[in-house]
C-alpha cells in the first residue's frame, strides 16, 4: 500500500464515528435506485463501512462492496451480519480490481472519486471499472463541483456535537486549496470534553482532487464511455456553476 494512500486514510480509521457522522446520511439511494433497478450484479467501489451495499443488498440486488481499508469493510461485514444479508465484500485497490466478473452497474459514491489525485491513478480507475463492466452497462460516481470562488481563500470552520463515546466535541476544520495540483488539503482537530473537562486532542487529515468538467470528459472518451446523465445534487437537480456537485451516470461504449 503507499505511502499517499495511507496518509489518506486518516479520517476513516475510527469506523464508529465515521458511522456516527455519515450512516443516517443516504441522498444517493433514491437516484441510485432508479438507474439500477434492472441490474442482475451491481458492484460499489469504496463501499466503506457499507452505508449503501445494505440498504441495496435488503432491496434484493445482488452486490458487491470493495475497500482498500480493512477497518472499514471489517465493520461493513459486521454491519451486514446484523443486517441477515450476505454481502461479498473484498480488500482491494480500485485502480487494480481483480475480480472474476463483470457487473451491470458499477457505483461509487460519497466524493471517493476524489481520493484519485492524479491523472495516472484517475485512468487507472476508469481502465478498471471498464474491465469489470459489462458492454452496455453504468458507471455512477460523483465528485464535489469545483467552484473557483470557494478556493480563493483559506477556510476555516468549526462545529460542535457529542460523539458515540459520550465526549463533547468541538471540531475545528481548516481546508487550502493548491491550484497547481487542483488539490484541496482538509485539515481537522478535535478538542474532546467530559463533564466540562478537556480530555485531549485528536487530529486527522486528507487530500482530495478536484477534477473540471472537459477533464471529465476526456476521461470518458478515452475510456470508451458516454455520459447519459448528469446531476448537480443527489436531488436530480442539473448541474450548474452554483450545484454543489456533478453526478454523472455513464455508460460503456457496447462495440
Amino acid at each position: 500500500m503507499s505511502e499517499l494512500f495511507t496518509t489518506n486514510f486518516e479520517k476513516y480509521n475510527d469506523t464508529t464515528l465515521y458511522d456516527q457522522l455519515n450512516e443516517p446520511h443516504k441522498p444517493e439511494l433514491p437516484l441510485l435506485l432508479a438507474h439500477i433497478k434492472k441490474a442482475d450484479s451491481i458492484l460499489e467501489l469504496a463501499c466503506g463501512t457499507g452505508r449503501l451495499t445494505i440498504p441495496l443488498a435488503q432491496e434484493g440486488y445482488r452486490i458487491t462492496g470493495v475497500d482498500l481499508h480493512e477497518g472499514m469493510l471489517q465493520k461493513a461485514q459486521e454491519k451486514a451480519t446484523q443486517a441477515s444479508v450476505e454481502i461479498p465484500f473484498h480488500q482491494q485497490d480500485c485502480t487494480k480490481l481483480a475480480l472474476d466478473q463483470t457487473y451491470d452497474v458499477l457505483f461509487m459514491v460519497g466524493n471517493s472519486f476524489q481520493h484519485f489525485l492524479t491523472n495516472e491513478s484517475q485512468d487507472q480507475l476508469f481502465a478498471a471499472v471498464s474491465a469489470h463492466l459489462k458492454p452496455g452497462g453504468l458507471f455512477v460516481f460523483d465528485t464535489r463541483n469545483p467552484i473557483i470562488a470557494e478556493f480563493k481563500t483559506t477556510d476555516e470552520y468549526q462545529s460542535t456535537f457529542q460523539d458515540y463515546r459520550g465526549y463533547d466535541v468541538l471540531e475545528q476544520h481548516k481546508e487550502t486549496y493548491e491550484p497547481k495540483t487542483q488539490v484541496l488539503h482538509c485539515y481537522t482537530s478535535r478538542e474532546l470534553h467530559k463533564d466540562g473537562q478537556f480530555v485531549r486532542d485528536e487530529r486527522d487529515k486528507i487530500s482530495l482532487r478536484y477534477t473540471f468538467p472537459l477533464e471529465m470528459k476526456r476521461l470518458f472518451t478515452s475510456h470508451g464511455f458516454s455520459i447519459k446523465e448528469s446531476y448537480g445534487k443527489w436531488s436530480g437537480e442539473a448541474i450548474s456553476d452554483d450545484t454543489p456537485q456533478m453526478i454523472y451516470v455513464c455508460e460503456k461504449k457496447k462495440h
